[in-house]
């Protein structure tokens, strides 16, 4: 039987609050952990993780940060990784799995379905769930990119997906997810500034109206109930805000200017199809029967 030792590895950054439950859940599982620290952290991280490993590195910051995940997992010693954020932790049934994963691997990663609990609540919607994390392989066949902040790693070969979740203690407060979309969508301007081009008046409404229609209605957030109502708005505004910096890197470009009103009524008739559309949706989703899904897909065609 193949002996697979486990590096787990982790880059955190002021995660005091939450590192010692990440690595409490794998402290059973893992072999060998390893831990990097950003160096602009300001809260005690490294010290809680000391507790836990001798092998702890602080890096310096990358605003790419993905370039410390692979630091990271090129000092583990073992073949096979497990990564794991700071504000996850591995339930009890996901670590038996990995444990008779390793015992005969048939692949080189393995996704992870992941529970997101986004201010005191798993989302089971709006495209927050099954969340597949590849976050199980050998360091071997694993990349990052480094191109973007969103990005995930690259493998060269096959992957399979397990069945036991990880458990991701995202967004707590409003608060966190500010601080958060700020760094973030100042990182995506930068990356999309070369795809987003003048006119940005119909940018700045068609992508933020369009984030919201998906996760409201596509990926059925309003199951998720005021949560996913929030959620959407905020990622909405998220879209916004990206919109909003590109133009600032644009020097604030006012090409198009004149026809900001025309574009407005444009957008916003478009928008209102398109919500139209979307409400019956539902409507017909819920509907008891099939008769009453063909009547309202035929009021939706005539606009009643």
């Amino acid at each position: 039987m193949p002996n697979n030792k486990l590096s787990i590895c982790l880059l955190a950054r002021n995660e005091a609050a939450n590192i010692a439950r990440a690595l409490e859940s794998v402290k059973n599982l893992a072999d060998e952990i390893v831990v990097v620290v950003d160096q602009t952290t300001t809260d005690n991280t490294a010290q809680i993780a000391k507790k836990y490993t001798k092998k702890v590195f602080v890096k310096t910051h990358q605003e790419q940060f993905h370039v410390n995940k692979q630091i990271a997992i090129n000092l583990a010693k073992n073949e096979w990784v497990l990564w794991l954020d700071a504000d996850e932790k591995v339930s009890p049934a996901l670590a038996k799995e990995i444990k008779r994963v390793l015992e005969n691997p048939a692949y080189d990663g393995y996704e992870i379905p992941r529970k997101n609990l986004l201010f005191g609540k798993w989302m089971k919607y709006s495209n927050w769930y099954p969340d597949y994390q590849l976050r199980l392989f050998k360091k071997s066949q694993i990349t990052f990119p480094c191109e973007h902040i969103h990005e995930h790693p690259e493998i060269d070969g096959q992957k399979a997906k397990l069945n036991h979740h990880l458990y991701h203690y995202n967004y707590q407060t409003i608060s966190q997810f500010i601080d958060k979309l700020n760094r973030y969508t100042s990182a995506d301007a930068t990356y999309f500034a070369k795809q987003i081009h003048p006119p940005f008046t119909s940018q700045l409404i068609k992508r933020p109206f369009d984030e919201f229609l998906r996760r409201f209605f596509a990926f059925h957030g309003y199951k998720d109930g005021i949560h996913g109502l929030a959620l959407a708005l905020l990622q909405a505004f998220y879209e916004l805000v990206v919109v909003l910096k590109v133009w600032e890197l644009k020097k604030f470009d006012t090409t198009y200017e004149k026809k900001t009103l025309a574009t407005v009524q444009t957008q916003t008739t478009t928008i209102a199809k398109d919500f139209y559309w979307w409400i019956k949706e539902v409507a017909i989703n819920k509907a008891a029967n099939p008769l009453q899904k063909l009547n309202l897909k035929v009021k939706r065609k005539i606009g009643l």
